[in-house]
């Protein structure tokens, strides 16, 4: 039986962060808290309030200046 899990990752200045999830919804949900919060520490949260979330991490690396980018892969587990 193969199963699949999804690896939520985000390249930033000081190095990369991972989380593992059963879904891709739920990696893709750590991406938006991720983003969400780094605006936050920035002071720009107001200047992307209007964005979606999928428009928020499509958007990441022109909002970060093309210095931190963000993205979910699968994998597959076998027995």
């Amino acid at each position: 039986m193969t199963q699949e899990i999804y690896l939520a990752t985000w390249d930033h200045k000081h190095g990369l962060d991972h989380s593992i999830h059963k879904s891709h919804e739920g990696a893709f949900a750590q991406l938006i808290q991720w983003a969400r919060e780094a605006l936050e520490e920035w002071g720009s949260a107001g200047d992307y309030v209007d964005y979606t979330d999928k428009e928020l991490i499509s958007n990441w690396p022109k909002i970060s200046g093309e210095t931190e980018f963000m993205w979910v892969e699968d994998y597959k587990l076998n027995d």
